[in-house]
């Protein structure tokens, strides 16, 4: 049996969220190719290149080359060198990985949008504020 603490409930409930095969979609879309790819519609027109990408995804710079090399081999992103600086690739998603993109991006806020609803806005609210509340202990526990 694995011990789970003094809060059994509570790691039940984030386990028993985390299980749902509903939201392997949703976990999908903030790591990884989805979340590189949203990094790159976020960027727009600007220059995006590995080194920047593995700052803002907070992995290796090998982790965003072997990210970046399974999307060029699905055409969904173009690697060029730099025209400025020919030591440095520059990253750009092709019309492919923008249009697969742009449906991840609609897909998740339509979930949301969804979860949302069933939750009613005073949830919505309360739940935002616990999740910001959240994330504010788990930095000043780092």
């Amino acid at each position: 049996m694995i011990n789970i603490g003094n809060q059994p409930q509570f790691y039940n409930a984030l386990l028993s969220i985390y299980e749902l095969d509903s939201m392997s979609a949703f976990w999908d879309f903030f790591q990884g190719e989805s979340r590189l790819m949203t990094l790159l519609i976020a960027h727009g027109q600007k220059e995006s290149n590995p080194s920047l990408l593995a700052r803002e995804l907070h992995v290796t710079k090998g982790r965003v080359t072997a990210i970046l090399n399974g999307l060029e081999r699905k055409g969904l992103v173009e690697l060029q060198r730099s025209s400025a600086d020919k030591r440095r690739i520059t990253v750009s998603l092709t019309a492919k990985g923008t249009e697969q993109a742009t449906a991840k991006i609609e897909g998740v806020v339509a979930y949301i949008d969804k979860w949302a609803l069933a939750l009613g806005q005073d949830k919505v609210d309360e739940l935002t504020d616990i999740l910001d509340r959240t994330s504010a202990i788990l930095k000043e526990m780092m």
